[in-house]
């Protein structure tokens, strides 16, 4: 019943969706597939390090991209850092640490172009909580064909990380190569699942969430700001700012 509800909602197959508790357990068994024999994944830095941990520890390498001066991926460069050893190329949007979200149009063109040489990774896990919300997503591009694998978490809009749930897009071929080694939908309880068909189904809570979680995230900006901090612009439910080497207690008063 959820894959089937996951299959309407994101315009997939139902054979396209993989689950598994909360989005790292894919990302991770992403990796131990693909990287089994060596090679290289391709990323901006810093990014979500669960992937590329994984890698490293198959025997694959990375092949770090710096962000762009205003934090986005710097999708040029990253393909330009694609070889013959490449065998993935990960995007996490918006980006973790940074909370920084790349440009959409641009985003998609890159994956609808470079997925045509080597698959590419859209983890969107925060993807929800961005004023366009899921319109900004990959996932089109599933349907219309492409090597592009998308995963999706219940942890961040939801408020589920305890319980673990998520789920991964991706085309059947592979999605069989995944299920030949791991398979998904292990160590998610019943429970966690009727929470989030639930969810799914709250509307209004989730715009709630979202709501709430933008008005708290503009005003913590905004008090940084006026404390001398100079945060990142973020579309994400968190911020990242720098600290001064020496810290005087009476600026958080």
């Amino acid at each position: 019943a959820f894959v089937k509800k996951v299959a309407k909602k994101e315009g997939v197959a139902p054979n396209q969706i993989m689950t598994g508790p909360g989005s790292s357990d894919l990302l991770e068994k992403t990796a131990v597939v693909l990287f089994q024999n060596g090679g290289n994944v391709v990323s901006a830095d810093p990014c979500y390090m669960s992937l590329i941990q994984v890698v490293r520890a198959s025997g694959g390498d990375w092949k770090p991209v710096k962000l762009t001066p205003d934090f986005q991926h710097d999708l040029d460069a990253m393909e330009a850092a694609i070889d013959s050893e490449t065998k993935l190329v990960y995007i996490t949007n918006p980006n973790n640490p940074t909370a920084t979200k790349t440009d959409t149009k641009k985003l998609y063109d890159f994956c609808d172009r470079v997925s045509q040489k080597v698959p590419v990774f859209v983890d969107e896990a925060y993807l929800e909580l961005t004023p366009e919300g899921l319109s900004n997503s990959m996932a089109p591009l599933i349907a219309k064909g492409r090597d592009v694998f998308v995963t999706r978490t219940f942890s961040k809009i939801h408020g589920m990380a305890g319980l673990r749930m998520g789920y991964m897009l991706v085309n059947k071929m592979q999605l069989d190569k995944i299920n030949e080694i791991t398979r998904g939908g292990m160590g998610i309880s019943g429970p966690t699942i009727q929470a989030a068909i639930a969810s799914m189904d709250d509307t209004d809570f989730l715009k709630s969430c979202k709501a709430k979680i933008s008005e708290n995230r503009e005003y913590t900006m905004k008090e940084l700001k006026a404390r001398s901090f100079d945060p990142m612009p973020s579309s994400a439910n968190f911020i990242i700012f720098e600290l001064p080497k020496a810290i005087d207690p009476n600026a958080f008063l």
